[in-house]
């Protein structure tokens, strides 16, 4: 099937694509559940993972056989994990063996430290480097960031944890997984060969597990099946899971810190491309633009992949950027801000569902997709969205909103982010609410 025009062009989309859905999803979770009541105020005592292990390994290892239950009767899209891969708590290597029963990267730092979010205070710690969070190259927009480490047994504020543990999935949590990927541990988890995204790029390996088409046009489906094989739904529950266990055997640390883990794949599934593989592209126009470079014509193929790469990395500088501006100055009122903490569509939304990241998360952002695109062809500099020859995220074409935006697309951007960070607010606080309130 794939040799389809529509699975060429499909693939190649893909391929093209960071597997990233928001810069920095720690500024938004904190945003949104600022004001949750249910996160609570009373600092936490931070606990190693290999503590929490030892603790509860023997209690954990029926709670894991029943997730993976779970996952092979309501995901079928997911390979089953190896039987071999069962956590066992007797292990030597305790923390292996988790990561093995969750099929994660055993490359996972799991350091202990929070992330500096502009507007609040924070905790006191040393300074920690990037390279001691996360396996991957430090992203631009996190060079304004800082961490502090903490040390076991320091006191947090839940807020923090969960908001720094919501970035932390895009540090490698789910590099290196599939069969093709070169990796011990993509020869053992049985995910098979990765169906989409760019091995190459260092995190381009996670984006199966970041992005989820479950609402694409049947001729797609039935040119290019592999589409179908997005796995956000499996860690989403998993770390909603590991989080309820946590909090009712008294851990709370790490109660807050999966919370934080299942709320960044949440959050993923509430941007537009990762929902759909080029939004505002009329099918009959992707299968044409695909039969040409079938036939030897690239252009018309390779200028659609640049300018879908444009538009989705142009959209999530231009959310960071804003953001970052409207908390670094103490704007609770801005827009921004605003639209994250407005609650008014949780009660109208009812409380979360197992089914909500496919049936609702991403229903509303495919839908949406179309409408983003044109809003954002009208809102940012035209070079940006339009010329092919511009390349964002290569050197030489900086994604700069402040200094480029004209006052008047300023606010159409705010009016297209307000609406979808209304989105992304309420299903941060459904999720939180249904995991710690269990």
């Amino acid at each position: 099937m794939r040799s389809l025009p529509a699975a060429g062009l499909a693939l190649a989309l893909l391929a093209a694509w960071p597997a990233a859905a928001w810069d920095d999803h720690a500024l938004p979770t904190a945003a949104a559940l600022a004001e949750l009541a249910e996160v609570g105020q009373a600092p936490v005592a931070v606990e190693t993972l290999d503590a929490f292990l030892r603790a509860e390994g023997e209690r954990l290892a029926p709670v894991l056989e029943e997730e993976e239950r779970w996952a092979r009767a309501h995901l079928p899209q997911v390979p089953p994990r190896p039987d071999a891969l069962r956590f066992d708590p007797a292990a030597a290597d305790l923390r292996g063996s988790f990561v093995g029963a969750l099929r994660v990267s055993p490359r996972a730092l799991f350091a202990s430290y929070v992330q500096a979010v502009p507007g609040r205070a924070g905790a006191a710690g040393p300074p920690l480097a990037w390279a001691a969070a996360s396996t991957l190259t430090q992203p631009t927009y996190l060079a304004r960031i800082a961490f502090r480490a903490l040390a076991a047994g320091d006191r947090v504020a839940p807020l923090d944890v969960v908001a720094t543990a919501s970035d932390e999935p895009d540090y490698g949590l789910d590099v290196g997984l599939f069969s093709d990927s070169g990796t011990p541990q993509g020869a053992r988890y049985g995910f098979g060969p990765q169906p989409f995204g760019k091995p190459g790029l260092d995190f381009g390996s996670q984006a199966p597990f970041h992005i989820g088409f479950f609402h694409e046009r049947p001729l797609l489906y039935w040119s290019a099946p592999f589409l179908r094989r997005a796995y956000p739904e499996l860690r989403i529950h998993q770390f909603a899971t590991l989080a309820r266990f946590a909090f009712a055997t008294g851990h709370p640390y790490w109660g807050y810190r999966f919370l934080g883990w299942g709320i960044h794949y949440v959050g993923d599934l509430t941007q537009p491309w990762h929902a759909t593989p080029a939004p505002g592209a009329p099918l009959a126009s992707i299968v044409a633009k695909s039969a040409l470079d079938l036939v030897g014509i690239h252009g018309p193929r390779q200028r659609l992949l640049q300018l879908v790469t444009n538009r989705h990395l142009a959209l999530e500088a231009a959310a960071f950027t804003r953001l970052w501006r409207e908390l670094a100055t103490g704007g609770r009122d801005g827009p921004l801000v605003t639209a994250l903490r407005d609650a008014r569509a949780d009660e109208l939304l009812g409380p979360w569902r197992e089914s909500d990241p496919r049936d609702v998360v991403s229903a509303t952002a495919a839908r949406r997709a179309s409408s983003t695109d044109a809003a954002l062809q009208r809102a940012l500099p035209q070079r940006w969205i339009e010329d092919p020859a511009f390349r964002a995220g290569e050197p030489g074409f900086p994604l700069d909103p402040d200094a480029e935006l004209s006052p008047q697309q300023a606010a159409m951007l705010d009016a297209l982010l307000v609406d979808l960070f209304r989105d992304l607010g309420a299903h941060t606080r459904r999720y939180a609410r249904a995991v710690i309130a269990r």
